[in-house]
């Protein structure tokens, strides 16, 4: 199998947001409850308080772009 061969399954979310602070923090809360390995955030510039909605997590599941 390609030399890739793991007894631990992973599995990551990915969550794209553009200005959506409140909906972001209910999304992530909800994936932080559940065991995902990684999590991406992609913040499309958002204007809004999603960045420091953003910051205020510190999971290190969690990969912010």
């Amino acid at each position: 199998m390609n030399g890739i061969h793991s007894d631990v399954q992973r599995v990551a979310a990915v969550v794209v947001t553009y200005n959506r602070a409140s909906q972001v923090r209910e999304a992530l809360d909800a994936l932080l409850a559940e065991p995902f390995s990684d999590i991406v955030v992609i913040d499309n510039c958002s204007t809004d308080e999603t960045p420091s909605v953003l910051a205020s997590f510190s999971d290190e599941r969690l990969r912010i772009h």
